[in-house]
């Protein structure tokens, strides 16, 4: 492990996103989301970027930083290398965080990053998907764990394929491909991508509570599906190299919890080696697959080795 954190007391985390039109239902959980992300605090800068209506007047609302311009491909969509390209080009942050417009996270974003022992570190979690239908009072007192709340009484966690947020250290992602935004593919492939390199990949979902505000797709011609398997979610795919290259939170690495960072150690992570070591590590792919032919007793091992562990936890 590197001992020296690649957050220093007087650095800021830049958070950043990509609004939607801020019109309708989506002008609601976008100034939510907001809300959330400039309660982060002071070492937490916050910057929107794009030219959809109503964003250079929310960052002027919320005095924040405002980025106009993003590559856009034919269909209008904004693209990830340009965004990441712009954003870095505006601060001179050590520490990103990428994250859906949509999402509204817990204050505790600056503190877990600080615990982060790595100097190069993506760090992502799960979401809890909920109903929100009115503006949240961020200057109110225990708003973050009245929100913990909602999520879990009444919010469904979402599966470990669904990664709304990706904080990262500055020099990963200096090269990648022209993935449109809020289509599929990318988020996952960001995942392969720091594996591929060797990068510790944290998942925080015991700390850090992400809430995806539940909304329809009625800002995609082809609605939500189309998000899915239209001619920008298969251009996505091509891009990813296919669905082998589509790592899940599943992946990570290490585990953050309010005990401290451990070793991803878990029947999960263990049985996805058959599918991950041959992407990762080319090399070793027939004798992986002749592992992947042992006897069902392996399963009913690490079953065991799992229970182990989270009786320890």
């Amino acid at each position: 492990m590197v001992k020296d954190s690649a957050l220093d007391s007087d650095i800021k985390v830049t958070l950043f996103a990509v609004p939607k039109s801020f019109k309708g239902h989506f002008a609601m959980i976008q100034r939510n989301a907001l809300g959330s992300w400039i309660a982060q605090g002071p070492y937490c800068q916050v910057i929107l970027v794009g030219d959809e209506e109503g964003t250079t007047e929310a960052a002027a609302e919320f005095g924040i930083k405002h980025i106009p311009y993003v590559a856009k491909n034919e269909y209008g969509t904004p693209l990830l290398n340009s965004l990441f390209r712009e954003v870095r080009k505006a601060t001179n942050s050590k520490v990103f965080c990428f994250v859906n417009s949509d999402i509204m996270l817990t204050p505790n974003l600056v503190d877990v990053v600080s615990r982060v022992p790595f100097k190069r570190f993506l760090m992502v979690g799960r979401r809890y998907n909920v109903n929100i239908s009115r503006l949240g009072n961020f200057d109110s007192e225990n708003w973050d764990t009245r929100l913990v709340h909602l999520a879990e009484q009444v919010g469904e966690m979402d599966q470990p394929c669904a990664i709304d947020y990706f904080v990262f250290t500055r020099d990963l992602f200096q090269n990648i491909p022209e993935f449109a935004i809020g289509r599929i593919g990318y988020d996952n492939w960001l995942i392969y991508k720091a594996r591929s390199e060797k990068v510790p990949v944290l998942d925080a979902s015991k700390v850090i509570t992400a809430v995806h505000q539940n909304h329809d797709y009625s800002h995609y011609p082809s609605g939500y599906y189309g998000t899915r398997e239209g001619p920008e979610a298969k251009r996505n795919m091509d891009l990813c190299g296919g669905g082998k290259y589509r790592f899940s939170i599943t992946d990570s690495t290490w585990i953050l919890s309010e005990k401290g960072l451990r070793r991803a150690l878990s029947y999960g992570p263990i049985s996805r080696l058959f599918d991950s070591i041959p992407v990762l590590y080319p090399k070793l792919k027939y004798p992986i697959v002749i592992l992947g032919l042992m006897p069902k007793t392996l399963i009913k091992g690490l079953r065991l080795l799992k229970r182990a562990v989270e009786r320890k936890q």
